[in-house]
């Protein structure tokens, strides 16, 4: 199929027809191919990679997708059209540059192009059954796994020269769904601001005697139960209880004297260690939802900064072009 000129530009990538400079890169993935659908890839010679760059099967759309500032081919990305508004898509990555988001970007770059400017109602891949990188990666474009076959084709052989057939999931998505996403994203990102970090920090301070006191008064004056006044004030019921304990107070029954004990005995070291056990388990709970309020917000930058690569791809092509 003649290769249209095409340059689709995201935040760090740029997709674009392959140069005679690519063949390096090109056979240093595919000198090795990871998975077996791509074993008849296999190169071995740079004249062999230029063959590959310039002969593309019928009705295939295939380029390179190189870095943003080094102009250097780190993968690429295709398309086989098998009717007027059917895609079938692919992607090869070099393993150099895996896990930094990248195929992500090149995929959601050629998934709109195709949907936006070649036409397409519907994409759809096949994805080995162990190629789990590959399959998540289908998942996080909104992609819809639509079934799996058992032993559905072979690409390699067994040790003993036997056919080895793979079991193949399929993904797809249609128009329609890609829209609906990219909309939702483009809401993420007004909300970008609506965010704030430090808002979801919550400092935590060990409590002083003239608080523990202040609270240990207040529960007794009230007929609350432990659980009512812990949902209310926000203190722990189990400090609580370690602060009555420490006081020799029993529940509901305030002493009138303050009770006093030998700061150096085994008994008040030991529950003095009591307390600092619950203070640490209280900061831990703490920091965990902490964290998972940052992962939250890891998440919804990520789905920003996707939607932004994707309604900020540069499309350029050049009808003159073979």
């Amino acid at each position: 199929m003649e290769q249209k000129e095409i340059y689709i530009e995201t935040e760090r990538i740029i997709i674009r027809n392959f140069k005679q400079k690519d063949a390096e890169g090109l056979l240093e993935y595919l000198s090795h191919p990871r998975v077996n659908c791509f074993a008849g890839d296999l190169l071995c010679s740079r004249e062999a990679a230029l063959a590959y760059m310039q002969y593309s099967p019928k009705d295939m759309l295939r380029y390179a997708v190189s870095l943003k500032k080094e102009d250097f081919i780190i993968g690429d990305v295709f398309a086989l059209r098998e009717n007027e508004d059917t895609y079938n898509v692919g992607w090869h990555f070099n393993k150099r540059f895996e896990g930094k988001g990248f195929a992500c970007e090149a995929a959601t770059g050629l998934l709109d192009y195709l949907f936006r400017e070649a036409g397409a109602r519907r994409i759809y891949g096949f994805v080995e059954d162990d190629n789990i990188r590959s399959k998540r990666l289908c998942e996080r474009l909104g992609m819809r796994r639509e079934g799996c076959f058992k032993e559905f084709v072979t690409f390699v052989n067994n040790p003993d020269g036997s056919p080895k057939y793979e079991d193949t999931c399929v993904y797809a998505i249609l128009e329609k769904e890609w829209n609906t996403i990219c909309s939702v994203l483009n809401k993420l990102t007004l909300l970008k601001c609506e965010i704030p970090m430090k808002e979801l920090k919550k400092k935590y301070t060990p409590y002083t005697e003239s608080e523990r006191m202040s609270y240990i008064r207040e529960y007794l004056s009230t007929s609350e139960t432990k659980y009512q006044f812990a949902k209310r004030t926000g203190i722990c019921r189990r400090l609580l209880n370690l602060w009555l304990d420490k006081y020799h107070i029993n529940d509901k029954v305030m002493s009138t004297a303050h009770p006093s004990f030998n700061k150096y005995s085994a008994e008040s070291l030991n529950e003095l260690e009591k307390e600092l056990a619950a203070l640490r388990a209280e900061n831990r709970k703490l920091q965990r939802a902490l964290q998972e309020e940052s992962l939250r917000h890891e998440a919804c930058e990520e789905l920003i900064n996707l939607a932004e690569s994707t309604y900020h791809i540069k499309v350029r092509k050049n009808s003159d072009a073979k």
